[in-house]
């Protein structure tokens, strides 16, 4: 008995035995994820159908059948009978194709009947005609659709038998090695697909040939065999990098398919190993991604992380200037991390940084375009490397370990600046620089970063405390400095100090950091900024009364030294007022104060304005009655008196 066909399984009987083919199609419907090599199949690889000629089938019969009631017995009697059964056929393929449900299966089963003796009558009439061969072909069609593989097989093994030169030959064996594989003969199947695969000029059979040999030798276990026909697959589709980015759907599930049997096949031998001798065997192609990327696609799948960091590493090892190889090294950084090995995380994002940073060989070789591809894994790969070392140098407490880590964020740091100069983050990134130097009291260069972060880049969160951590760093470096080389840093600072007070005049420390800018300055005798800097302290609205009190005096001193002694007096007065000297500080102010006043007379006297010294030596005595300058002040003004007088 002859298992029963369903009209559904004869439709896609049919779809899977066009005779006219025009390409290759596969189907990737089937997951092969947990498959074994056992258990796997190939999904689908199909000849598509070319559209056939429009005919009105029906009205043809009809024609015919006629012309049988009244034909004489002859060869054209029979030749109308083998056009008759190839009529009805092609009706019934026409429904099954486009409305199975109004054909009824006994109804099909009839016209395969008829097909079968008319086309064996025939033979068996005229076994010598010249398209004995298509009746042959269209008989093990007809078997084949009725489900009687054996028949169908043998019906096309006679027709290659006897027509060794048939334009069928091809198609008859590349049906027969179909048959075969499905009956799990893939010793024969193979014989019958290597015949097909012959011809590389049959574009119509030789890709699909390639692969179903591969898969009768995968089926054997001759994995090399059976890699060697998947790459001739690829070969004769794909012929450069271009052809696989602008293949049709069809094409690109047939190379998925390909490049995924051929993973399974690496991943039961020796994995990424094996890839790379396979190339060495068969020499180098332009798909190689494509290959070790499926190996390790299928690694993920099962969990096996470090097989699959492995295996886009060899890529990487084997191409390592390719343009794709960057996107590989990524996927090695991200397969550790998912088997959460974190050392072997930070190594590979330092190696992939020193391998495709803007310091590499590789940032030479290629073009802007293919920068900016790489630009987001250097950005994230430095920033988040940075950010490790410096959580775990502030955490440990072991020194040496403490200075390496640091030293380590530092460099990340750097490396983000250099290679992002213009990103908003470069303010933060020098600031954290700063703040990982500074605790392992590489003050000069914590100093650097500080500074760039406060005022020589965009506004940042941390913008005026790096500015403000400039200023602390500038005291470690005094109290540190010798004799000769404090004057040199205060120097720095007060400039940074008046800086900060420009670029961030609402802070609550601006009036602090004006204060001590004025007493630097004062300190390294720049009277004039000292006095400005006083002034711009004395302005503020948040100044305290101590403050107020130390820039009057500042003030005051500073036009003392520029002998500007008018503004000095007022500033002194103003310094005995805020009521915040003691008694030393007191006794010296006034004294200041009184010579002061004391000068304004000599001034006067230089420019001979007589009256006018005299009274400024008068009130010496009558502001500051206690100065020891009193006396020669009151002196002074009676000589210029009678100097006077005598003019007079």
């Amino acid at each position: 008995m002859k298992p029963y066909i369903t009209l559904i399984s004869i439709s896609l009987l049919l779809s899977a035995c066009a005779s006219q083919p025009e390409k290759n199609v596969v189907s990737v419907e089937e997951d092969l994820t947990g498959k074994s090599i056992e258990n796997i199949r190939p999904v689908g690889f199909r000849l598509a159908k070319m559209p056939p000629p429009k005919v009105d089938t029906k009205a043809a019969i009809k024609k015919y059948q006629a012309f049988l009631e009244i034909a004489p017995k002859s060869e054209t009697r029979v030749h109308v009978m083998h056009r008759l059964a190839d009529l009805k056929l092609m009706d019934v393929e026409d429904l099954l194709a486009e409305n199975p449900e109004n054909l009824e299966p006994e109804n099909v089963r009839r016209v395969y009947k008829e097909a079968v003796e008319t086309y064996e009558k025939v033979l068996k009439m005229f076994p010598g005609r010249r398209d004995s061969d298509m009746l042959l072909y269209q008989l093990a069609k007809v078997y084949m659709l009725k489900g009687d593989s054996e028949k169908a097989q043998s019906t096309l093994k006679q027709l290659i038998k006897r027509f060794p030169k048939s334009t069928l030959l091809t198609e008859a064996y590349y049906r027969l090695g179909d048959m075969q594989f499905y009956s799990e003969n893939f010793t024969e199947a193979e014989l019958s697909f290597s015949k097909v695969a012959q011809d590389s000029k049959n574009a119509r059979f030789y890709t699909s040939a390639n692969y179903m040999k591969g898969w009768s030798q995968f089926k054997q276990r001759r994995y090399q065999d059976a890699l060697t026909s998947f790459v001739a697959v690829i070969d004769s589709r794909f012929e450069d990098t271009t052809a696989i980015v602008n293949a049709a759907k069809t094409d690109k599930e047939l190379l998925d398919d390909t490049v995924r049997v051929m993973s399974m096949v690496f991943a039961y031998e020796n994995g990424h190993k094996s890839i790379a001798k396979m190339f060495k065997r068969l020499g180098s192609r332009h798909y190689e991604y494509l290959i070790y990327d499926e190996l390790a696609e299928y690694y993920l799948i099962k969990d096996q992380y470090t097989d699959a960091a492995q295996t886009y590493k060899a890529f990487v090892t084997a191409n390592p200037s390719d343009v794709l190889a960057p996107a590989f090294y990524a996927n090695v950084v991200t397969s550790y991390k998912k088997a959460g090995y974190i050392d072997k995380v930070l190594n590979h994002k330092v190696a992939y940084i020193e391998q495709y940073g803007i310091k590499s060989q590789f940032w030479t070789l290629y073009d802007e375009d293919i920068r900016e591809m790489i630009r987001p894994q250097l950005k994230g790969f430095t920033s988040e490397l940075a950010q490790y070392y410096h959580a775990r140098g502030q955490k440990t407490k072991t020194l040496k370990r403490k200075f390496n880590h640091l030293f380590a964020a530092a460099r990340w740091y750097q490396e983000y600046i250099d290679t992002f100069p213009h990103d908003n983050l470069v303010g933060e990134m020098y600031f954290l620089k700063g703040e990982a130097l500074y605790e392992v009291g590489k003050y000069e260069e914590a100093l650097l970063a500080y500074i760039s972060g406060g005022f020589d880049t965009p506004e940042h969160k941390n913008t005026e405390e790096s500015g403000w951590a400039s200023l602390v760093t500038y005291n470690r470096l005094i109290a540190k400095a010798t004799s000769d080389g404090k004057n040199h840093w205060l120097d720095r600072k007060v400039d940074t100090a008046l800086r900060y007070a420009d670029v961030f005049p609402t802070s609550n420390r601006t009036t602090q950091v004006l204060a001590r800018a004025a007493e630097g300055l004062f300190t390294l005798r720049r009277f004039d900024q000292a006095s400005t800097a006083a002034k711009k302290v004395l302005a503020r609205d948040d100044i305290n009364i101590k403050q107020k009190s130390v820039a009057h005096l500042i003030k005051g001193h500073s036009h003392f030294d520029l002998n500007e002694f008018a503004p000095a007096e007022s500033s002194y007065i103003a310094a005995l007022d805020t009521k915040q000297l003691n008694k030393t500080e007191v006794k010296n102010v006034r004294e200041k104060l009184a010579a002061s006043i004391y000068k304004q007379g000599v001034a006067s006297v230089e420019l001979d304005q007589l009256e006018i010294a005299v009274d400024h030596f008068m009130r010496v005595g009558r502001i500051v009655p206690d100065s020891p300058i009193r006396i020669t002040a009151h002196y002074d003004a009676a000589a210029y008196l009678m100097k006077k007088e005598k003019l007079v």
